[in-house]
């Protein structure tokens, strides 16, 4: 289902390439989004795109990681994809302050 996503969006994307450059892009979007740093523990990146709110970003082989503070273990597949967008910037409260915090939404 992924491959089928990223596949539909390839026309129009501005593809990164590399682990470094595609690293340094996915801590960018968490950050930006105020998610921890930690949250894609992916090796050997090899894509990652971000245009008009729809990411993907695909690596060799799928990833196992155990996330110790919370005692989960979270699966990786090759190709992850999501819908993001930062609510906070797109709504405003009486006070002029963002009401939604930021989101992303699993896209498979």
């Amino acid at each position: 289902m992924a491959s089928q996503s990223i596949d539909n969006h390839r026309a129009n994307a501005k593809v990164i390439h590399g682990d470094l450059p595609c690293k340094k892009r996915i801590v960018e979007l968490l950050e930006e989004l105020c998610l921890p740093k930690g949250l894609f523990p992916l090796d050997d990146v090899q894509e990652y795109d971000r245009s008009l709110g729809f990411m993907w970003l695909t690596h060799k082989k799928k990833k196992d990681h155990v996330f110790k503070k919370i005692k989960q273990t979270v699966s990786y597949a090759t190709g992850v994809t999501a819908i993001v967008e930062n609510l906070a910037e797109d709504e405003e409260d009486e006070w002029g302050e963002g009401k939604g915090a930021p989101s992303v939404a699993d896209h498979h």
